[in-house]
């Protein structure tokens, strides 16, 4: 019996990214992907345009900076309400330019922002 075994390079490795997201409705799992292209020798692992989270250099302070990140991501959920207080001008009577008081309350919700 025999075997033959042939190396054959990948020219590349596509990564396929899990992430929580936010489609106007639920959150869900939305994905990205990643290409590492081939390279000759080695790299370091930090130096490639993806690698685990675990690698990096500052570990600790980017897991927590993401972890806060999606918190506050969570608090977009649903209506909020603002209000635009200004003054708006309008057209010129006499050389002067009219003023007008605004105060404008606002409803912003993620679904009317995904339609628009």
């Amino acid at each position: 019996m025999r075997a033959d075994y042939q190396y054959q390079p990948l020219e590349q490795v596509v990564l396929t990214l899990a992430y929580i997201d936010y489609n106007g409705k639920g959150f869900g799992v939305a994905n990205s992907k990643v290409t590492l292209h081939a390279f000759e020798g080695l790299e370091k692992i930090t130096e490639l345009p993806a690698y685990p989270l675990i690698y990096h250099p500052r570990y600790k302070v980017v897991r927590r900076t993401l972890i806060a990140r999606g918190r506050r991501f969570e608090t977009f959920v649903g209506r909020h309400y603002a209000e635009y207080k200004d003054i708006g001008l309008g057209d010129m009577v006499n050389g002067q330019r009219r003023q007008y008081h605004v105060n404008i309350p606002q409803e912003k919700n993620t679904l009317s922002f995904e339609l628009f």
